[in-house]
């Protein structure tokens, strides 16, 4: 008869996670999640066939882990799209080891990425919503994408901090910024100078 499993595998996954979100997914070997929980590695490979399908393991509790971010900064007086953006913001900035796992590596988190850049809801909510035809929404998703993207990474980083209201304003500045700048192209009909 086998030796009975003693510890199980979400013990194991949450020793991982703790282990990732303070260090980082390299972190994460059978000797460090062994001495996070207190045991040999034995056990870890008794519930996991490889290290690799642990950090799945942790990869998923850190996309649900950033849900719980998401969840948190919903506003009713917040449109979902600026609400995922602040979300997003907060998480670089709080949680910068999770935030590199889910959004920069490139080991499976595509999906992750893909998930909550929204940018088909997006483009529809801007296109119903607020009146701007689908390349004007395209655009505006796009130039977004792009500086809370890069804020996110300054944030993540240690590069900036700023508080909560802060990163708000910031997010309607630069909304507003690509806004006027459509408008203005479209009044003027002429391209700014290079």
């Amino acid at each position: 008869m086998p030796p009975k499993v003693r510890f199980q595998q979400e013990i194991i996954v949450d020793a991982a996670f703790e282990l990732a979100k303070t260090n980082g997914l390299d972190a994460i070997n059978a000797r460090s999640v062994a001495g996070e929980i207190g045991c040999s590695t034995q056990p870890i490979f008794r519930v996991f066939e490889n290290m690799d399908q642990l950090k799945k393991r942790v990869m998923e509790k850190a996309v649900q882990h950033f849900d719980t971010y998401i969840a948190k900064t919903q506003n009713s007086s917040e449109s979902s799209f600026k609400s995922v953006g602040m979300a997003y913001l907060l998480f670089a900035m709080n949680e910068p080891h999770l935030f590199q796992m889910v959004f920069l590596r490139c080991c499976k988190s595509s999906a992750a990425r893909e998930k909550y850049r929204c940018s088909t809801y997006v483009i529809e909510t801007l296109v119903d919503k607020a009146g701007f035809n689908t390349e004007q929404a395209k655009i505006i998703q796009r130039h977004m994408w792009i500086y809370t993207y890069g804020l996110a990474a300054l944030l993540m980083t240690g590069q900036l901090r700023y508080e909560k209201e802060e990163l708000s304003d910031m997010l309607d500045m630069e909304y507003r910024a690509i806004v006027s700048g459509l408008l203005w192209e479209k009044s003027c009909q002429i391209n700014p100078p290079a």
